[in-house]
């Protein structure tokens, strides 16, 4: 079963490791919503692998400089309208801008309403700098691994955008609205430890060997039965998923309004 799903590109890759599913992302994570092949498959990957009775667990992992700050700034720069030179302010190229705005975020939102439904345990492993949607992306996950050099930066600051990813969903209800106020409205890094303290990440573990110790506790993690996986989820997450859809609909106009002024 393991090779029909195994599956490589340039922007990430997928394959099964006894009863694990490792996706590993690339640097142009953003390409992955924004080619319509490449989400194709995406998708279809996290479909075939979540009724799988075979794969018990997912673990996603980025690969070193994947889901950082400079990612994010180029995806900001071809959506944003705000960067279009006078001349060149025609419909087709407002259009096209919009579109791509649209279809990534839909992917990306797609992505995060996919994980918080799951009945498998998920994990998401975090190295090295990372821009603000992703942070609100794996707060999704029920478990997220970083290494020890990892840091998450408020980018949404330094691009001038609202943050997004769901992050002002997920944030309040992991360190109250007090801290995440004052988190999202800074300009301050959080460092793993930190985020650590902050209940944020599960755990940190040495950069020199971050991916043998996620899959490590992946295998772990995935000794639970799956049915009690499921129910337990069930009685974790109630009455949340219309919500966060709602939240993830107003975020968009939100965004899209911030990149056309």
């Amino acid at each position: 079963m393991g090779h029909t799903l195994d599956y490589q590109s340039k922007w990430f890759t997928c394959h099964i490791e006894d009863e694990i599913a490792v996706f590993r992302f690339g640097r142009g994570a953003f390409e992955i919503g924004s080619t319509l092949e490449s989400k194709e498959r995406f998708f279809f990957l996290l479909d075939k692998i979540e009724a799988s009775p075979d794969v018990r667990a997912l673990l996603f992992l980025n690969s070193p400089g994947a889901l950082n700050e400079n990612e994010y700034g180029e995806f900001l720069q071809k959506v944003s309208r705000k960067n279009i030179e006078p001349e060149q302010q025609g419909v087709d190229d407002r259009s096209k801008r919009d579109v791509l705005l649209q279809r990534t975020e839909n992917a990306l939102n797609q992505f995060i309403l996919k994980i918080h439904r799951s009945n498998k345990v998920v994990i998401i492993g975090m190295q090295g700098r990372v821009a603000t949607p992703f942070l609100g992306c794996a707060l999704a996950f029920d478990f997220r691994l970083v290494s020890d050099s990892t840091v998450f930066l408020p980018s949404h600051i330094k691009f001038g955008v609202p943050p997004d990813g769901a992050l002002g969903f997920f944030l309040p209800r992991f360190v109250g609205l007090g801290k995440a106020v004052e988190m999202l409205l800074s300009n301050h890094p959080v460092s793993a430890a930190e985020a650590c303290q902050l209940g944020l990440v599960n755990a940190v573990f040495p950069a020199h060997k971050f991916e043998k110790k996620c899959v490590e506790k992946t295998k772990e993690l995935a000794q639970v039965p799956l049915a009690t996986i499921s129910y337990s989820k069930s009685l974790l997450y109630p009455h949340r998923e219309e919500e966060l859809e709602h939240y993830l609909a107003r975020e968009f106009s939100i965004m899209h309004s911030a990149l056309s002024r």
